[in-house]
């Protein structure tokens, strides 16, 4: 057999118009296909089921540093390929590790490929690295874009990544935190100063994602106002991703959750994650030691990381951002421009991999948040989203969004990466069978990936490999960035590109 027929499933691809019409799907090599020859292929019966394209988690932490330093604490976290099983069962194929130093660049693959058949890619974090805020102060763009350029191919990542910027500076000297734009005194620049130059080099690079911007304020009084601060600024230079959004729609004196819909539906260069949050307790993980101090005074772990920043681990009691459950359902809802947002769970810090049905169940059904929702605060949101929608903010929007040209959809070409299931939008109401949709999206029928069944009924029966997109660019950094560089690191930066040749054999990338 060297194809796979899906036939007469109900079929939603968004990004091609196709909203649950029944059809065939038909795979060879890989890619979906026009015609192939029925007899050489495998033929599954999708009648009655969703068939759509897999999932995408555009805002996850499954490959951090940090994660190893909470397993020696002995805070319960899941291996790399029980994660990656996780979202495999729940017809999800495609993630994004949100945010990892050059300095550890080489662990962030090792890990990430140990998620059993997922595609992924990583996003670089730039927000307090000493080479690249010496050429901020030097307002040196170009040099900075040739070492932004050199850093994403030597640590094989695809975008670049601000968190709370030049903030652990701040932290690690103690000094007074006045916000985006109050200078740091021993670095004569502000935090908004900083992130204008990082955009500005990026955009010379012209990269296929956006800025993943995480200001400061997350999780507080006030994070709206500053929020908006920062990204109604970078707005006017390029292409700006918020992440976690709701965490910033507690305003000063009020959740701010339709305003912040609001600016992104009518923004050309904004766009969000939602960043939901379930109750359970569980590991707050960033590298925003404000964030992190503001959901426990005690903080588990904090590492610094090289000369680029520190990252922190606390741990969030069950009921913890209360506040925010409403926000993040509410933030989806409002948002007219339902390509302007996507749904995460800013995995593990507010919720699972295994949290997706629940969630994408809350968005389409008002009946369930009435039944499932003890503290009433969901009860009282009517709106919902059609499964249309939901498939958007999962599917087409983040492959937008990162301009993956064969992902989030099933168009003649396209990866035949897929998900298939048991749920019939024809004779069943997806608000008011809120309970059989659930346990479908909870157990795929079928997950797809590269052509190949990996998933069936629920349960992980296949592997293949799954593919890691970088950026490749021929840049170099000048030799005196590069000095900088070997004076302060405490390994030769260069040995990133050495290691990458000697474990050829581990890594499967796709240069973009």
């Amino acid at each position: 057999m060297n194809g796979l027929i899906l036939k007469n499933g109900v079929v939603f691809d968004p990004l091609n118009g196709i909203e649950g019409e029944k059809m065939d799907i038909m795979v060879k090599d890989g890619v979906v296909v026009e015609q192939v020859n029925e007899r050489e292929c495998k033929v599954i019966d999708a009648k009655n089921m969703i068939v759509v394209p897999g999932g995408i988690d555009c805002h996850t932490h499954i490959a951090s540093q940090i994660l190893n330093l909470a397993r020696m604490t002995n805070v319960r976290m899941p291996l790399p390929k029980d994660v990656g099983e996780a979202y495999l069962k729940i017809g999800y194929t495609f993630v994004v590790e949100a945010g990892f130093p050059f300095s550890k660049a080489l662990h962030t693959h090792i890990v990430l490929e140990r998620l059993h058949s997922l595609d992924k890619a990583g996003i670089l974090l730039l927000d307090s690295n000493w080479f690249m805020v010496m050429l901020a102060q030097e307002k040196n763009v170009e040099a900075a874009a040739k070492t932004i350029a050199w850093l994403l191919r030597a640590s094989k990542a695809y975008g670049v990544k601000l968190v709370n910027p030049l903030s652990s500076e701040a932290w690690t000297w103690k000094k007074e935190w006045k916000g985006v734009n109050e200078k740091i005194k021993h670095l004569d620049i502000s935090p908004l100063e900083y992130s204008k130059f990082i955009l500005s080099a990026l955009q010379r690079l012209n990269l296929l994602s956006p800025l993943y911007l995480h200001p400061n304020g997350a999780g507080q009084v006030g994070g709206y106002e500053e929020a908006i601060a920062m990204m109604d600024t970078l707005a006017e230079e390029g292409r700006v991703h918020l992440v976690h959004a709701h965490l910033y729609t507690l305003g000063s004196e009020k959740i701010c959750a339709e305003e912040l819909a609001e600016r992104l539906s009518s923004s050309d260069n904004l766009e969000a994650d939602a960043g939901c949050i379930t109750l359970d307790g569980g590991p707050v993980v960033s590298y925003d030691a404000y964030l992190t101090k503001s959901v426990s005074k005690k903080l588990r772990v904090v590492e610094q990381v090289e000369i680029e920043g520190l990252a922190a681990l606390a741990i969030r009691e069950a009921g913890t951002w209360r506040e925010f459950l409403a926000a993040g359902l509410k933030l989806i809802l409002n948002t007219r421009e339902r390509m302007k947002v996507q749904l995460s769970l800013n995995n593990p810090s507010c919720g699972s991999p295994l949290e997706y049905p629940l969630v994408s169940t809350w968005l389409v059904s008002s009946r369930s948040r009435g039944f499932m929702n003890v503290g009433g605060e969901l009860s009282q949101i009517e709106e919902e989203l059609t499964l249309r929608d939901l498939f958007i903010i999962t599917r087409s929007a983040p492959a937008a969004s990162l301009r993956l040209s064969g992902k989030g959809r099933l168009s003649v070409g396209a990866d035949a990466d897929i998900a298939v299931y048991d749920f019939n939008p024809e004779t069943m109401d997806p608000s008011r069978d809120y309970e059989k949709l659930m346990k479908a999206f909870s157990r795929a029928a079928y997950t797809i990936k590269s052509g190949e069944v990996i998933v069936k009924d629920g349960e992980v029966v296949g592997e293949t490999r799954g593919k890691t997109f970088w950026v490749n660019s021929k840049s170099e950094p000048s030799a005196e960035v590069l000095s900088r560089m070997e004076r302060y690191l405490s390994f030769d930066p260069r040995q990133s590109e050495a290691a990458d040749k000697a474990l050829k054999g581990l890594y499967h990338y796709v240069e973009v």
